[in-house]
């Protein structure tokens, strides 16, 4: 990138806590957007109204054969676990790359799920009528506690660990480690019941990603935390978000007002893909 289209990047971005953002307009004739995922070969998963779309770092997309969806998680074997409320049978389906789709819970009764992760070979679920679920490959589901669950939103993984957020409950994020005990995450106080109401999440090992809905002037947000709770503003000018996904070189996505932004931390701006 040359010295004068960083200069400009920089000057238009919103800098905090000494970090620049450039949020950027992405993926092509997207519409509807939902949830988002990106798998370990740096795809975008979209999930929308117009059904499963699959792009690369510079927005190209393209069909998948699954349907509309609100949520997706991508596993290692390139399968999507989504939700979709066009499933009459199951809303909660694991998609082939054929497009083919099987019901994931074995019977589960979902009532409405909102948010779906993958932690190593099971598939987690938040249903916003019975919490959280943890369904095997080929069996039941289990429930897993977590205290005060009122309007759960999102959920993401890693190392082992859930993280999932609830915009009802006074606490917004709560972390499940591998043992199954679901505590409210320290330093994100900021974060619940007519606060920052928090609507989307990811994680990599050492930042949450969180947007929502909040605070002054009940303003959309987007923000890049620590996991202690130190975070910073991302972008601005957002509409509802409802999917959040990073991929292996730092590149944030956002669903925002049904479309899909890209955006690049001023360390990361060599990386920046444009269309």
């Amino acid at each position: 990138m040359s010295a004068l289209a960083r200069a400009w990047l920089l000057a238009s971005g919103i800098a905090a806590h000494g970090e620049t953002w450039r949020c950027s307009p992405w993926g092509d004739q997207l519409s509807g957007a939902k949830g988002l995922a990106v798998d370990g070969k740096g795809s975008v998963f979209v999930a929308s109204v117009q059904g499963l779309r699959v792009c690369d770092a510079s927005g190209t997309c393209r069909t998948t054969g699954v349907g509309a969806c609100e949520a997706v998680a991508i596993g290692q074997d390139g399968d999507a676990y989504v939700i979709s409320r066009s499933f009459d049978a199951c809303p909660v389906q694991k998609c082939g790359v054929d497009g083919s789709c099987t019901p994931v819970g074995d019977g589960e009764p979902w009532e409405y799920p909102t948010a779906l992760a993958l932690d190593a070979t099971d598939v987690l679920v938040l249903d916003a009528y019975h919490g959280l679920k943890r369904c095997a490959a080929g069996s039941s589901c289990t429930s897993v506690h977590v205290d005060g669950y009122v309007s759960p939103t999102g959920l993401a993984t890693s190392g082992g660990e859930a993280y999932a957020t609830d915009r009802g409950r006074p606490q917004g994020v709560v972390r499940c480690d591998s043992a199954g005990v679901c505590r409210g995450l320290a330093g994100f106080d900021a974060f619940g019941l007519q606060k920052l109401e928090p609507h989307a999440i990811a994680v990599d090992g050492d930042h949450v990603y969180l947007g929502g809905e909040g605070g002054a002037g009940d303003a959309f947000w987007v923000k890049k935390c620590s996991l202690s709770g130190d975070c910073e503003q991302v972008g601005s000018g957002w509409s509802g978000i409802s999917g959040i996904a990073v991929d292996a070189g730092g590149r944030m996505y956002v669903s925002s007002g049904g479309s899909v932004k890209q955006c690049v931390g001023a360390s990361d701006m060599d990386g920046l893909v444009v269309a």
